[in-house]
């Protein structure tokens, strides 16, 4: 993984809620640190933000 790569995060379902396939956003990485990535996302009001994922939730 390198900085600038655009992935797909995996997004966990509630309690409760109906599966109706796969559910992922897609968002590309700004910082990697050793225990997790950072990832940022854009909303659809063009508005960026930034969550932190481990390794093994990141599809490249």
């Amino acid at each position: 993984m390198e900085i600038g790569t655009l992935v797909k995060v995996d997004i966990p379902y509630k309690l409760g809620e109906r599966r109706q396939g796969e559910r992922y956003k897609v968002g590309k990485i700004v910082g990697i640190y050793s225990n997790f990535v950072l990832i940022e996302f854009q909303t659809k009001a063009n508005e960026t933000y930034k969550e932190c994922y481990r390794d093994s939730e990141v599809i490249l």
